[in-house]
């Protein structure tokens, strides 16, 4: 459900490059880096790890093709 809430929001305008797929393209780098030792550096919990996922999931969703 979540998810679908997610995908809603970047299909919304459809933005070349800020989309869905951009989205899971931070989020899985973002993975990354915490695997590369982030984490234990950072001393951050199972909630610090989620957020940081999933703010990188949702950072562009509404994203309507304008700067502020």
């Amino acid at each position: 459900m979540f998810l679908q809430e997610v995908f809603k929001g970047y299909t919304l305008h459809q933005p070349s490059y800020h989309n869905e797929i951009h989205g899971l393209d931070v989020m899985q780098m973002c993975y990354i880096i915490l695997n590369s030792g982030l984490s234990q550096v950072a001393n951050l919990n199972e909630i610090d790890i989620l957020s940081y996922l999933v703010g990188a999931l949702c950072h562009d969703v509404g994203y309507d093709r304008y700067n502020n």
